[in-house]
């Protein structure tokens, strides 16, 4: 999960563990006492952590002040992933974030709606909707009541000008889509409004589908969309029996009530001025659904190969233990003040990589030793949302994000957008305290891999860490910019 690196408003001092060692005489006494109490938050994910000694400005003593609970794994203010943990540490789990499953003994792909049960993802033989007339019988497949549920692909990235992919929903009304062909007393509508808002709302817009086949247990109406701005929106159907009168509105889900968390969504980018770089020429290079700066493997825009984490450049690709300004377009110090350890990063030890680091060839290093304050100058602005200085970078897929270090593809060549959950081949780090930009979706701010679609329904809009800039494509940017994730970032300049 997330490990949000906040900037502490205090001068902290970690003087090391404020608990006594098995050991005589080798622990060095903290300032302000000798063991730190316990901090005010310990549910949930906060469990265990204690006050840390500050210096206070003022009058140059120590006192024990409330840790950056944003550093603890996993917290979350607000909380936003359903994970089964308390990511808030207020006592409560996964409030207001379950999902509602039904049984489905039968393995028809209908639920049983006596069997409702809540939670993050659904347990085996559930599924989401709760329209099964007989459980125990597999044959009878029809619904009881009427239903409607939207067909993947249900997100799209399209640019402004161009129209969306066939769109298409499953729609059942008993008496009526149980006939062949066009049923003359149904009528099946496309909506597109703005994101986490409810399709009866009068922003959002209506178009007729058209009926495509009959289905076993459904009628298929599909659509397409032409969007007349650039944007985020989501998208439903609705269909109705009564010339108008009631709607049933159709989400992901397919049950009686629309889930505004269960929209199809719409990612329209603005009209785009193509680069020379596949991070930069307004394609979707690897057919994974994301263009340019939307693509996590898109770090930085000068990089040509939008299917890997590595740029395509060999002076790139080539650092394994000496780390420099990862956005500088080389592996090399000297134009950017920039130098850390491998080791430093990595949440394992480096012997766990020895092949990888190349360890017969072992750099001395020293972590302690802080940055140099023209690096944090001359790199950070570079930095896109969600990474720091040197690589280490919180990637998601959805909402589920992982700390993986892809600034050194040469030591992990099969660490890719496909891979960054398994922690042998992307291993796990963390953002370097002193140089980075860390993401945080309960701020509304995107980390590498989503779109405004993915951040949790209280963001109606993108926000950015610090002063930067939101946009949907570089076109929005200022000269010398450029749109990663969300946030105009500011192409690397070599320190003269």
């Amino acid at each position: 999960m997330l490990k949000h690196t906040g900037i502490v408003v205090l001068a902290v001092l970690l003087l090391g563990s404020c608990d006594k060692d098995s050991g005589e005489g080798n622990n060095t006494p903290s300032p302000c006492g000798d063991e730190a109490p316990l901090a005010t938050l310990q549910a949930g994910v906060c469990a265990g952590m204690v006050q840390v000694c500050a210096e206070l400005p003022a009058d140059g003593g120590f006192a024990w002040v409330e840790p950056d609970y944003s550093r603890v794994e996993g917290f979350e203010d607000p909380e936003f992933s359903c994970d089964g943990r308390d990511n808030d540490c207020d006592g409560g789990t996964d409030q207001g974030l379950l999902f509602t499953f039904f049984a489905d003994v039968d393995e028809d792909g209908l639920g049983d709606p006596a069997t409702a049960v809540e939670d993050c993802t659904a347990p085996a033989n559930h599924v989401t909707n709760s329209l099964d007339c007989d459980d125990t019988n597999p044959e009878i497949r029809t619904s009881c009541r009427s239903f409607c549920r939207l067909l993947d692909p249900t997100q799209q990235h399209i640019p402004l000008g161009e129209s969306s992919g066939v769109l298409s929903v499953a729609v059942f009304a008993d008496g009526v889509t149980t006939g062949t062909g066009d049923a003359t007393d149904l009528i099946v509508e496309l909506g597109v409004g703005p994101i986490f808002t409810f399709p009866q709302q009068p922003t959002w817009s209506w178009s007729p589908a058209t009926f495509a086949a009959d289905e076993p247990d459904h009628d298929l109406y599909q659509a397409q969309w032409t969007p007349m701005e650039a944007g985020v929106f989501h998208f439903a159907f609705r269909f109705t029996v009564d010339g108008g009168q009631t709607y049933m509105y159709c989400d992901r889900l397919g049950n009686e009530t629309y889930d505004p968390r269960a929209a199809g969504g719409f990612l329209v980018d603005p009209p785009c001025q193509p680069g020379l770089t596949q991070c930069l020429d307004c394609l979707d290079n690897d057919d994974d659904g994301f263009i340019d700066g939307w693509d996590p493997e898109c770090i930085k825009p000068t990089d040509d190969d939008e299917a890997a984490f590595s740029t395509g450049t060999v002076s790139d690709d080539n650092g394994r233990q000496k780390l420099d300004c990862w956005y500088d377009g080389d592996a090399g110090a000297g134009n950017d003040s920039c130098e850390t350890h491998v080791c430093c990063l990595l949440d394992e030890p480096c012997e766990d990589f020895p092949v990888e680091l190349e360890l017969t060839k072992f750099w001395p290093y020293d972590c302690s030793a802080p940055l140099d304050p023209s690096c944090v100058d001359s790199c950070l602005p570079s930095t896109p949302p969600g990474c720091d200085c040197f690589g280490c970078c919180t990637v998601c897929v959805g909402t589920e994000c992982h700390d993986i270090l892809i600034g050194t593809p040469g030591n992990f060549a099969q660490c890719s957008q496909g891979t960054y959950q398994d922690p042998a081949l992307c291993p796990r780090c963390t953002l370097h305290p002193e140089c980075s930009r860390p993401c945080n979706p309960g701020d509304c701010e995107l980390c590498p891999g989503m779109t405004p679609l993915d951040l949790p329904p209280h963001c109606t809009e993108t926000t950015c860490p610090g002063d930067l800039q939101t946009c949907l494509s570089t076109t929005e940017c200022p000269a010398n910019h450029n749109c990663q994730f969300g946030c105009c970032i500011q192409d690397f300049i070599v320190a003269k």
